[in-house]
């Protein structure tokens, strides 16, 4: 009877080990560097919304994001965040012009909303009727439009740029050749019982378009593993 060779076979338990480290390492450095991405681009598409849905050219530059882990490293929970920057101010304007909601006065008064009269700012704070009449020693009253509509109003004098003047300074202006128009009731602020939330960036489509390119790029990166 003839025998064979013996065939002796062993695992390099040590050896396995570490390509196991390695293909885990890159599968979740696959994962860190996907939300990265993913992030950048739910970040850009919610800035191409608002662009296109809020008027001005300032409102879109209020996104901004960041990632954990901030550096190119794998990680077991990778995560992305895009957010409004700034204080709440700019939270405000972000949630009015993509959630849905109402803005309601307290107290049942009326909401007063600055006009082009009363655009400036006071001590960095937004304007509102008593900082308006603090900045120019001018008392606002009521007055209803004939279409119903209310306002609050002073008497005074306004430049080409719609600025406010008191009577007193936009007759001195005058007199220094300025463009500035006689005296007159001047519209500063509109009142309304409540305001609803314009609601016209659309997010949720945003969030379908990272989660798609979420899946694709994870997939491509995982495929890449080895080769």
């Amino acid at each position: 009877m003839v025998r064979g060779p013996r065939v002796s076979l062993s695992v390099d338990k040590a050896a396995v080990d570490q390509l196991a480290r390695e293909i885990t390492s890159e599968m979740l450095l696959a994962g860190t560097r996907s939300i990265r991405d993913t992030t950048r681009v739910l970040e850009r598409e919610f800035e191409r919304l608002t662009a296109i849905a809020v008027p001005g050219d300032k409102a879109w530059r209020a996104w901004s994001s960041q990632v954990y882990p901030k550096g190119d490293v794998p990680a077991y929970d990778p995560v992305g965040e895009v957010f409004g920057k700034g204080g709440s101010r700019t939270q405000g304007m972000l949630s009015f012009w993509s959630s849905p909601g109402t803005v309601r006065p307290t107290r049942g008064q009326y909401l007063a909303i600055p006009l082009r009269a009363a655009t400036q700012t006071y001590a960095g704070k937004t304007i509102t009727p008593r900082r308006w009449e603090n900045i120019y020693k001018t008392k606002l009253r009521p007055f209803k439009a004939k279409n119903g509509n209310l306002f609050l109003v002073a008497e005074g004098a306004v430049t080409g740029r719609g600025q406010y003047l008191a009577p007193a300074k936009g007759a001195a202006k005058r007199r220094g050749g300025q463009n500035v128009s006689k005296t007159k009731t001047v519209l500063v602020f509109a009142l309304i019982p409540d305001l609803p939330h314009r609601n016209t960036v659309h997010l949720a489509g945003a969030f379908s378009l990272a989660e798609r390119y979420l899946a694709q790029t994870l997939t491509r990166r995982i495929g890449r593993i080895g080769s």
